[in-house]
Protein backbone atom coordinates (compact mmCIF):
# COMPACT_ATOMS: atom_id res chain seq x y z
CA UNK A 1 0.00 0.00 0.00
CA UNK A 2 1.50 3.35 -0.97
CA UNK A 3 1.61 6.12 1.61
CA UNK A 4 -0.94 8.11 -0.41
CA UNK A 5 -3.31 5.14 -0.56
CA UNK A 6 -2.85 4.49 3.15
CA UNK A 7 -3.59 8.13 4.01
CA UNK A 8 -6.77 8.03 1.91
CA UNK A 9 -7.79 4.74 3.51
CA UNK A 10 -7.12 5.99 7.05
CA UNK A 11 -9.06 9.20 6.38
CA UNK A 12 -12.01 7.18 5.09
CA UNK A 13 -11.95 4.81 8.08
CA UNK A 14 -11.84 7.73 10.54
CA UNK A 15 -14.48 9.91 8.86
CA UNK A 16 -17.43 10.54 11.13
CA UNK A 17 -20.06 11.11 8.47
CA UNK A 18 -23.31 9.37 7.78
CA UNK A 19 -21.92 6.36 5.91
CA UNK A 20 -23.19 2.86 5.34
CA UNK A 21 -20.70 0.01 5.57
CA UNK A 22 -20.86 -3.61 4.47
CA UNK A 23 -18.85 -5.61 7.00
CA UNK A 24 -17.82 -9.11 5.95
CA UNK A 25 -16.23 -11.83 8.03
CA UNK A 26 -14.51 -14.68 6.18
CA UNK A 27 -13.58 -17.87 7.99
CA UNK A 28 -12.15 -21.13 6.70
CA UNK A 29 -15.39 -22.48 5.24
CA UNK A 30 -17.86 -19.59 5.16
CA UNK A 31 -18.62 -15.89 4.98
CA UNK A 32 -21.23 -13.59 6.46
CA UNK A 33 -21.94 -9.92 5.73
CA UNK A 34 -23.94 -7.33 7.65
CA UNK A 35 -24.72 -3.70 6.92
CA UNK A 36 -23.90 -1.02 9.49
CA UNK A 37 -24.99 2.62 9.15
CA UNK A 38 -23.91 5.91 10.66
CA UNK A 39 -20.50 4.98 12.05
CA UNK A 40 -16.87 5.46 11.14
CA UNK A 41 -15.21 2.56 9.37
CA UNK A 42 -13.42 1.47 12.53
CA UNK A 43 -16.62 1.54 14.55
CA UNK A 44 -18.41 -0.35 11.77
CA UNK A 45 -15.79 -3.11 11.94
CA UNK A 46 -16.34 -3.56 15.67
CA UNK A 47 -20.14 -3.42 15.54
CA UNK A 48 -20.27 -5.54 12.39
CA UNK A 49 -18.04 -8.20 13.90
CA UNK A 50 -20.27 -8.47 16.97
CA UNK A 51 -23.42 -8.67 14.83
CA UNK A 52 -21.90 -11.38 12.65
CA UNK A 53 -20.85 -13.43 15.67
CA UNK A 54 -24.34 -13.09 17.11
CA UNK A 55 -26.17 -14.04 13.90
CA UNK A 56 -23.91 -16.99 13.08
CA UNK A 57 -23.91 -18.44 16.58
CA UNK A 58 -27.66 -17.92 17.13
CA UNK A 59 -28.58 -19.72 13.93
CA UNK A 60 -30.00 -16.63 12.24
CA UNK A 61 -27.32 -16.62 9.53
CA UNK A 62 -27.83 -18.78 6.46
CA UNK A 63 -24.91 -21.10 7.19
CA UNK A 64 -24.81 -24.86 7.64
CA UNK A 65 -24.17 -26.55 10.98
CA UNK A 66 -20.74 -27.53 9.67
CA UNK A 67 -19.97 -23.88 8.84
CA UNK A 68 -21.23 -22.77 12.26
CA UNK A 69 -19.04 -25.37 14.01
CA UNK A 70 -16.01 -24.26 11.96
CA UNK A 71 -16.84 -20.62 12.74
CA UNK A 72 -16.77 -21.40 16.47
CA UNK A 73 -13.45 -23.22 16.04
CA UNK A 74 -11.93 -20.36 14.01
CA UNK A 75 -13.23 -17.81 16.53
CA UNK A 76 -11.51 -19.67 19.37
CA UNK A 77 -8.33 -19.84 17.29
CA UNK A 78 -8.57 -16.07 16.74
CA UNK A 79 -8.85 -15.48 20.49
CA UNK A 80 -5.75 -17.59 21.11
CA UNK A 81 -3.52 -16.59 18.19
CA UNK A 82 -4.99 -13.51 16.49
CA UNK A 83 -5.57 -15.52 13.32
CA UNK A 84 -8.54 -17.59 12.20
CA UNK A 85 -10.74 -15.26 10.23
CA UNK A 86 -10.60 -12.04 8.21
CA UNK A 87 -12.80 -9.00 8.66
CA UNK A 88 -13.44 -6.40 5.98
CA UNK A 89 -15.43 -3.17 5.74
CA UNK A 90 -16.31 -1.38 2.55
CA UNK A 91 -18.34 1.76 2.11
CA UNK A 92 -21.67 1.13 0.42
CA UNK A 93 -22.64 3.83 -2.05
CA UNK A 94 -26.13 4.53 -3.27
Amino acid sequence: MTSETRETWEAMMNTETDKTWAVTMVWSNGTETVTVHGLTGWEALIVGQERIIETVMSGEAAVSDEQRDQFAHDRNKYRETGTGYDLYAREVTA
